[in-house]
């Protein structure tokens, strides 16, 4: 059976491949039915990913982590450069190993996070979350206007963007009533909301670049 880059990927983070696969070259039935340049490069892309999703959990509340945390996230962090380095001098294999390597670490620092997450840190982090969603709206509203000077019509985008616009507001409401619970209901509410519109504001951006 072969496996594609992504479901090595899959297997690695769910736990399932022990890190000795990603130190043994001889791993085949995993690996075969790419070449190695092909799968080093899904699998750096991957990790790219993955390295940017760990950074947006670890910066927020970066200083208030314990040093284990810290250096296992400075371990992944330098196995990635490692292996972006590999992979652009042509060093597939070992591009390959160490984009595994570096996966396994991400995800440690992950389960960790998930650990030592105080009623704090979570607060912070959705507070950040929705921050940063209010200047993403704003990016919206831009487009909306745009479109609208061009005669597409936004009915649907517009109402996806108040509605999200209005789910996050209640978190940040929720944030500052310390009312933790309901933000990360709230939380969930206002990603499903923000998931269509994004959906909504494909659409009108692919009638623009037409």
């Amino acid at each position: 059976m072969k496996f594609s880059a992504l479901w090595v990927i899959f297997i690695l983070i769910s736990g399932i491949i022990p890190i000795s696969i990603a130190q043994n070259q001889s791993n085949g039935q995993y690996l075969e039915g790419q070449s190695n340049e092909s799968m080093a490069g899904e699998l750096i892309a991957q990790l790219t990913k993955l390295g940017r999703f760990v950074e947006s959990k670890v910066k927020p509340v970066k200083n208030e982590l314990p040093q284990n945390i810290l250096d296992n996230y400075k371990k992944a962090e330098d196995l990635k450069e490692k292996a972006l380095s590999e992979y652009q001098n042509g060093e597939y294999q070992t591009a390959l190993q160490d984009s595994l390597l570096a996966m396994k670490c991400y995800k440690e620092v992950l389960r960790e996070l998930k650990e030592t997450e105080s009623p704090e840190m979570l607060k912070e982090q959705m507070n950040v979350e929705a921050l940063r969603s209010i200047e993403y709206l704003s990016y919206v509203e831009r487009i909306i206007k745009v479109a609208q000077s061009r005669g597409i019509n936004t009915d649907r985008l517009v109402k996806a963007y108040k509605e999200t616009k209005d789910a996050y507001r209640v978190v940040i409401e929720n944030l500052k009533a310390k009312r933790l619970e309901d933000a990360k209901r709230n939380l969930k509410i206002a990603r499903m909301k923000r998931a269509e519109l994004n959906k909504e504001l494909e659409k009108v951006l692919g009638e623009l670049t037409l």
